[in-house]
């Protein structure tokens, strides 16, 4: 006999009235459940309970099916299937035990890609077990999860069998290894393309005047070229350093293994021409790096979900399975337009207690269609069917629609649906470029009703260039939100940006008089207070239009400040090495500050109710 569990089972499986079935784990704890929901999540479940039930082994009229699964994954497999809020899923096995569970019973995985989408991207489990992860991900077809955990993998060794056959096997498709062998020959071919950035080879000039002509066009420092003898070992530095899932490239020494020679030049302008040079592959190098360095699966939710369904006109819209008139259903909602979708009365009752009211009264003789009473309800079809498909324990309809989102969370208003199962299917869109480019205001709204934080701080982004001294955009948030607070979380970021624009703009020396070298600092400074705070004006405005993008970057001067660092016209080579490196200077120090400065709102810690974050 099991020990007594000590598991506390939720609701509604702890002891629903209307459950008719129980499911017990190893250590004794039951979960009641419905036999209707758990036919329609599982193929295998269908089958068992279209056989003649035995009458041992049964709790009253209720009939015990012993399971193998723990009661933490079971639990969190039920509220997957039940038209309940999503599970929280707070740790990588238990992921993993979800996935296996799903597999056994041949339950669409489909809904857990948003529900498992935090915990694939924990640094402890990419680190822990990096394949895995990217097995799980691509499992999925979770695009982007699977990119980043694609960038814990670069130390695996792809040849060997255990590896191939984990991942074949823990994936479901060969795919998944051909696109890291992909990955593996497109970093290979960079590696090459890196190593020619730095194909440069060292020349002692010296304080010979000839070498005024070589050093002039940037004549190169460090031999690195095939022909040297430090080819391999700069080669494997490159690699090595590479293998990090984020790899930077900083110095020479740290990313080649080899130091900038400097102690071979004694002439200024040869000094100059080599840190021209050392300055122009820092760059090169670390503009490469990012882009070509991680995978690019061909993961499609298409391929899962099918193609995008359009809106059909009045009385032409398609009902699918499983709501279609041979639906086994006991109830019908009919839609404005007379489409009906079969529907199981216990599905969305425990999803709506607008619904479970209306169950528990009489139903009237002239509202029945046979013997399944009709509902009718003001939604158009494609909302209905997208509405049900999330309540039902099925694979959901694809959401690539804004509208269709909105319509979405107003039927959730409408019949006291629980929106926190709703973020679950919403948040490609609320991510889409297009939707936040469009319409970013009404994203950021959304995304604050269904207390979505990362959304939201996404979506705050885009609003840097909304006026929010326009009445009209502060009472449409608050419409959309139900409240005050997402008007003064803006408020809030935008008194941050403005304290800390300051320090940006006063990255750049307001004199006029170009810039020079030590030697020659002295000449041409104008120190007219006017002219200094025109300039500062004139500056801290660029760098305020330039941070309304949502992710600036700064590229030059010009771009970022409205002006360039030009050097005074006494033709001296000092005062040109100056000029570059104070403009490298500034550039780096931008970019910097840029990574510090608030681009979000501070999301504070959930409350109840929709209204704040």
């Amino acid at each position: 006999m099991a020990e007594p569990s000590i598991f506390l089972v939720k609701a509604p499986f702890n002891d629903s009235p209307t459950g008719d079935c129980i499911l017990q784990t190893p250590d004794g704890t039951q979960f009641v459940v419905h036999r209707v929901i758990l036919s329609l999540a599982s193929s295998i479940r269908n089958d068992m309970f279209s056989l003649p039930q035995a009458s041992e082994g049964s709790s009253g009229t209720r009939p015990i099916i012993p399971v193998e699964e723990d009661p933490e994954t079971l639990q969190a497999l039920l509220t997957m299937v039940y038209p309940l809020p999503p599970p929280q899923i707070s740790s990588y096995d238990l992921a993993t035990r979800l996935v296996q569970a799903c597999d056994k019973y041949f339950i669409d995985v489909s809904r857990l890609d948003t529900i498992l989408h935090k915990v694939l991207l924990t640094t402890d489990a990419l680190e822990a077990d990096p394949l895995g992860v990217y097995a799980l991900a691509w499992r999925l077809g979770i695009s982007d999860e699977a990119k980043v955990a694609s960038r814990y993998t670069h130390r695996l060794d792809l040849n060997h069998p255990k590896v191939k056959s984990d991942l074949i096997r823990r994936s479901g498709s060969v795919n998944s290894l051909l696109a890291l062998w992909d990955l593996r020959l497109r970093r290979e071919t960079a590696l090459d393309y890196l190593e020619k950035l730095a194909q440069i080879k060292r020349r002692n000039s010296g304080n010979d005047p000839r070498c005024e002509p070589y050093s002039s066009d940037g004549q190169d420092y460090l031999d690195i070229g095939w022909d040297s003898e430090s080819h391999l070992p700069a080669k494997s530095s490159a690699r090595e350093s590479l293998q990090e899932p984020y790899p930077t490239f900083h110095t020479l020494k740290q990313f080649f293994g080899m130091d900038f020679p400097r102690e071979y030049y004694g002439c200024g302008g040869c000094r100059a021409a080599a840190e021209s040079k050392h300055s122009a592959v820092t760059r090169s190098i670390a503009t490469a790096l990012d882009p070509r360095l991680c995978v690019s699966p061909t993961l499609s939710r298409n391929e899962r979900t099918g193609p995008a369904q359009t809106a059909p006109k009045v009385s032409t819209f398609v009902v699918k399975p499983p709501f279609h008139s041979d639906s086994s259903g006991d109830c019908i909602v009919q839609t404005a337009d007379g489409t009906q979708f079969v529907v199981y009365r216990v599905i969305i009752s425990l999803a709506s207690s607008v619904w479970n009211d209306m169950f528990s009264l009489p139903q009237p003789s002239e509202a029945l269609s046979g013997e399944r009473p009709v509902i009718p309800v003001d939604e158009d079809p494609e909302t209905m069917e997208a509405l049900l498909m999330m309540l039902y324990p099925m694979q959901p309809s694809r959401i690539d629609s804004y509208d269709l989102a909105i319509k979405l969370v107003q039927a959730y208003d409408k019949y006291f649906i629980n929106s926190s199962r709703l973020s679950t299917f919403l948040h490609d869109i609320l991510r889409s470029t297009n939707a936040l480019e469009n319409n970013p205001l009404g994203v950021y709204a959304l995304a604050w009703r269904l207390q979505m934080e990362e959304e939201v701080k996404i979506a705050s982004r885009y609003t840097h260039c909304l006026d929010l001294y326009d009445q009209r955009v502060v009472e449409e948030l608050i419409r959309r939100t139900g409240g005050l607070n997402a008007v003064m979380a803006l408020w809030e970021m935008r008194r941050r940006r403005e304290a800390a624009l300051d320090g940006i703009a006063k990255l750049v020396e307001l004199n006029t008089g170009g810039f020079q070298c030590s030697s020659h600092d002295h000449k041409n400074r104008s120190n007219n207070a006017s002219q200094i705070v025109d300039a500062y004006l004139r500056v801290r405005s660029s760098v305020a239009k330039a941070l309304q993008d949502p992710y600036p970057v700064c590229k030059s001067l010009q771009q970022f400040f409205g002006r360039t660092v030009s050097p005074n016209s006494f033709g001296c080579s000092d005062c040109k090495q100056y000029v570059e490196r104070k403009g490298r200077e500034i550039i780096a120090s931008a970019n910097e500050a840029i990574e510090k400065f608030p681009q979000t709102i501070q999301v504070q810690t959930k409350t109840p109710g929709n209204t704040a974050l």
